[in-house]
């Protein structure tokens, strides 16, 4: 990630970084961010959710790394509850829908033995392949392969995610097409959950995702607030994931 993005993340969450990761000189913070641009809204999202549930509970959370491993972000923190593991989860599955250069959607590709998450066109001009969908691969338990990117014409995303999930769905879903993939893989990460909840409504609401959940745990809460905090990040239209300083 740019050193400038970096600053900017340090800046607006110095409770989660602290001084030791600032240069005695005052130069630019690195806080080891390595991977693309395009998580930028990953990560500042759920800096937002860890944050505020440290605040809210007394916790001394630090993110010490995050980085790309085999197509995917691994994040590395300290003192997290089940809340924040939570978000945590999601952020690194969302991560895997997610072009790792653009912010734009994408899926995991390989390429001579390399792994990266790319968008579609991106994954044509560079000949990445799609990869087979197992675990070793994507890094998790359980989760289902993400269907493929969605366009931003998708005339209902909303009766495919209540078909997809109707085992965990109660209520209404009303999602715009760019979130999609937020949509799908918070509803992944519940159908793994130890006792998955229940989804009352899915939808939005003063332009955030919004998931009412019946039952389920802490995990399952912060994986929601994960989802509803990049929302705000990314387009309800395209699902471009927003960059500070790149062109609207």
């Amino acid at each position: 990630m740019r050193a400038r993005l970096e600053e900017h993340l340090a800046q607006r969450w110095p409770a989660l970084f602290g001084d030791e990761d600032r240069p005695p000189d005052g130069g630019p913070t690195h806080l080891g961010c390595d991977h693309g641009d395009g998580w930028y809204g990953l990560v500042d999202a759920l800096c937002e959710v860890l944050a505020r549930r440290a605040a809210r509970g007394g916790l001394r959370t630090r993110v010490l790394r995050t980085k790309e491993k085999r197509g995917s972000l691994r994040v590395h923190a300290c003192d997290l509850d089940e809340f924040g593991r939570g978000a945590v989860d999601l952020a690194e599955e969302l991560s895997l829908r997610t072009c790792e250069a653009t912010g734009m959607p994408g899926r995991l590709r390989v390429r001579r033995g390399w792994y990266r998450t790319v968008a579609p066109d991106l994954a044509a001009a560079e000949e990445y392949a799609p990869v087979e969908w197992t675990r070793s691969v994507a890094g998790a338990d359980g989760h289902a392969a993400p269907p493929p990117v969605p366009p931003p014409d998708l005339p209902d995303i909303a009766l495919a995610l209540g078909t997809r999930w109707a085992h965990l769905v109660d209520g209404p879903v009303a999602v715009p097409p760019g979130w999609a993939d937020l949509a799908d893989a918070l509803l992944a990460r519940l159908h793994v959950s130890a006792q998955p909840p229940r989804l009352w409504s899915l939808g939005r609401v003063d332009d955030a995702l919004l998931a009412v959940l019946h039952g389920g745990g802490d995990g399952d809460r912060g994986a929601a607030a994960l989802a509803s905090a990049l929302s705000r990040r990314v387009d309800p239209v395209t699902g471009a994931h927003r960059i500070p300083g790149d062109p609207p």
